[in-house]
Parts: C-alpha cells; sequence; structure tokens
C-alpha cells in the first residue's frame, strides 16, 4: 500500500535529558530534516514500524510541508511506502508552487498544507 497522511506528527528527533537533542532513527524514518519527536509521530511511526512502511520524504531533502500562521513551518504531511520499494524511489518533493498557487488565503507567505509528490519504479 501506499499511504498519504496529515499525520500532524514530526519524526527524526528525540530529546534526552542531560544529552540533548538526538538524532532517532528506526526503519521507517529517513535521515533528511529531522523534527523533534511529538506523540503523534511516535504513533505514525509506530504504525510505519507495524505496517512495514518508509516513510518517503524523510528520504529526500525537502522543505517543509506545512507553514503556519506564525511563520512557524514543519514536516507533518507524509508519504508512506513498503520498505522494500525506498530504493526505487527517484524522487520525492514537496510541491511549493504549486501549493502556494493552490492556497485560498491571499497572503505573501506560504500558509497551510503542500502537496508531496512522489516518483518511483
Amino acid at each position: 500500500p501506499i499511504v498519504c497522511t496529515d499525520a500532524n506528527g514530526r519524526v527524526g528527533r528525540t530529546y534526552e535529558p542531560g544529552m540533548g537533542q538526538m538524532i532517532y532513527r528506526s526503519a521507517p524514518v529517513g535521515e533528511f530534516t529531522p523534527e523533534l519527536l511529538n506523540y503523534n509521530g511516535s504513533q505514525w511511526q509506530l504504525f510505519c514500524e507495524q505496517e512495514r512502511l518508509f516513510m518517503a520524504n524523510t528520504g529526500c531533502p525537502n522543505p517543509p510541508t506545512y507553514y503556519g500562521p506564525r511563520n512557524s513551518s514543519s514536516r507533518i504531511d507524509y508519504l508512506a511506502l513498503p520498505l522494500r520499494a525506498e530504493n526505487r524511489i527517484r524522487m520525492c518533493l514537496v510541491w511549493l508552487f504549486t501549493g502556494y498557487r493552490l492556497e485560498l488565503i491571499n497572503t505573501l507567505h506560504y500558509r497551510d498544507h503542500f502537496p508531496v509528490y512522489l516518483d518511483f519504479d
């Protein structure tokens, strides 16, 4: 299966008291643009581990998928595919220009969620 979701979850780093922030690696999470793990992220990551899925947009350098009202941004939207297909990913992109053109909010800044594009064999 291919899963597309607005998980409202962040994955990639954890905070350990006394040690600070550390990169957290697991099979579903790639190495790019790690964010501090939150509860929704841990639940999404657990789901991907159980279903043997890889979060494709963590395996490529990408901008955030969500831009909030106070200039905050994060990667909380994901495309996941079977772990066995990870090496078949050719490209995974956040389509900022397309997302900006689709925005219903009239602003000069990015706002809301942006589409994620996946190309694989």
